[in-house]
């Protein structure tokens, strides 16, 4: 686990100092003269990372190696396909059936995956949260779906 999470740091230091020198002063402009520039929270955002890492980087050199790493049942990796096949299969019914249905039959599809039977709470907030998302994209942000 010690090692593992020395790797680990040691990637997202690399990768995080690479964005903020390298790949958000190519993909932002400089903006205007008041306000944030564009690349502020990119930058914010990476620099977090980046102490997390730290951080994460300097536990695992200062611990001792003697505790294991926990074993990964089956279950566990039967849930994780599951789940990850429903989120996939939401993401594409999104793309193909459009926000407003789509979304819904996610909402309603991991209400159900997660043990709730009853009909009237599964519609309400499927409708209701894909609704409110919709109205928020059209009417509020003023953007077509």
């Amino acid at each position: 686990m010690r090692q593992a999470d020395i790797r680990a740091a040691c990637v997202l230091i690399a990768v995080g100092l690479v964005t903020i020198v390298f790949v958000i002063p190519r993909q932002t402009t400089p903006g205007n003269t008041f306000g944030l520039p564009p690349a502020f929270m990119p930058s914010l955002t990476m620099a977090i990372v980046v102490g997390l890492s730290v951080l994460l980087l300097v536990r695992s050199l200062a611990a001792r190696d003697d505790r294991r790493p926990a074993p990964i049942l089956a279950v566990e990796w039967w849930l994780l396909l599951k789940t990850g096949s429903l989120m996939l299969a939401a993401v594409v019914a999104v793309h193909v059936l459009g926000l407003p249905i789509g979304g819904g039959l996610g909402v309603a599809g991991f209400m159900v995956y997660l043990g709730e039977r009853r009909p009237l709470p599964i519609l309400a907030t499927a409708i209701g949260s894909a609704g409110a998302a919709w109205a928020l994209f059209v009417y509020l942000l003023r953007l077509s779906l």
